[in-house]
C-alpha cells in the first residue's frame, strides 16, 4: 500500500496512463513489427516497451488541462486584477 501511495505522489494519473499506454504499445510494436537483428530499440520486447513507455510519459506532458471558467468569485476577482495590471 505504501508503494502505491508513493507512485501516486511521484506521478499523476495522466503520467501513469501515458506510461501504461506506452508500455503496451511498445510491446505490441515489438510483437508485430520488431526486428531480430541490429535494432537497438525494437530488438527485444524489454527495450521496445521501455522506450515506448518513456515516450508515453513525455507525451503525457503535452496534454494540458482545460482552463476552468467556473472560478469562485474570489478567484475570478484575482484573475481580473492580474489581467488589468498586465494591460
Amino acid at each position: 500500500m505504501k508503494a502505491l501511495n508513493y507512485i501516486k505522489a511521484l506521478f499523476g494519473l495522466r503520467q501513469l496512463t501515458g506510461v501504461s499506454v506506452g508500455l503496451i504499445a511498445g510491446y505490441a510494436y515489438w510483437y508485430f513489427y520488431g526486428c531480430t537483428e541490429g535494432c537497438t530499440i525494437t530488438g527485444t520486447a524489454l527495450n521496445s516497451s521501455l522506450y515506448f513507455g518513456m515516450m508515453g510519459y513525455f507525451a503525457s506532458g503535452l496534454i494540458v488541462a482545460k482552463k476552468d471558467s467556473n472560478l469562485s468569485p474570489d478567484r475570478q476577482n484575482t484573475t481580473d486584477k492580474i489581467e488589468e495590471k498586465q494591460q
